[in-house]
């Protein structure tokens, strides 16, 4: 690894404030991110809805 005395492990660049609204790792605002989870939410009924529906009426 490298350390304080090697010169190519030196930064020269200057530090910069970035906003946290660009720290936002899946490009998705808050508001679509709701909505995409609730999308997948009602998804996920409706699948285990026809699981469990499927189950029942194989039992009979």
């Amino acid at each position: 690894m490298g350390s304080a005395n090697n010169p190519q492990y030196i930064c020269s660049g200057t530090l910069q404030n970035v906003p946290l609204d660009e720290l936002n790792p899946s490009g998705l605002s808050p508001e679509d991110h709701a909505e995409y989870r609730g999308l997948v939410l009602s998804l996920f009924v409706l699948v285990f809805g026809f699981l469990v529906l499927k189950k029942v009426l194989m039992l009979r």
